[in-house]
């Protein structure tokens, strides 16, 4: 687990830079971006360390795209990952669109589960935080001629330390999810 500080000078490292002290202080805008790059990663799985479960409550608007319901999503959503009528993640999953911040759904209740705006490092684990401090050292990079062809590097390692990343995150589940018909029909031969 590490600190803001600790990932920028993380990514201020790989560039060859000086550590900061602190936040803002000679760490050529790595604190600006942070929050953005963040969101980015957070966004791109379903991370265990992120992952919340709420029941929506039915809005009074007016359903759209052929679904049955409206609801608002929570402030704190950043991607949806699953709709089911019922608590139970064996429960078949619903058919769902995001449009903004409501969900349209055919469920009632409306359960769902969900990545949430987690930007305190603290609660990440150590390989997420790595993947973070890559970006960021990226696009630091990106920043001076001198350091810009590290850029391509960098991001190679982003993309090789994100997706160790979500390796070990999605062992830390044991969900099972029935296999629909049509791929066990496909897996006989049928």
């Amino acid at each position: 687990m590490s600190t803001r500080l600790e990932i920028i000078n993380n990514a201020l490292m790989k560039v060859g830079l000086p550590l900061a002290a602190a936040e803002r202080e000679e760490d050529w805008n790595a604190t600006v971006v942070f929050e953005t790059i963040a969101k980015q990663a957070l966004r791109s799985f379903p991370w265990s360390f992120a992952t919340k479960f709420a029941v929506l409550t039915k809005n009074t608007n007016a359903p759209a795209h052929g679904f049955n319901f409206s609801y608002s999503l929570p402030t704190d959503c950043l991607r949806v990952v699953d709709v089911r009528q019922h608590n139970d993640l064996r429960a078949p999953k619903g058919r769902f669109v995001v449009s903004g911040k409501l969900l349209y759904a055919n469920v009632d209740p409306c359960n769902i589960r969900y990545v949430m705006i987690e930007l305190n490092p603290t609660n990440w684990p150590d390989d997420f935080c790595d993947a973070v401090s890559c970006k960021i050292a990226a696009e630091i990079a990106n920043l001076s001629a001198q350091t810009a062809t590290m850029t391509p590097g960098l991001l190679q390692m982003y993309q090789l330390s994100l997706a160790q990343a979500q390796s070990i995150d999605s062992t830390e589940t044991n969900e099972r999810v029935p296999l629909d018909e049509s791929i066990l029909m496909a897996r006989a031969g049928q």
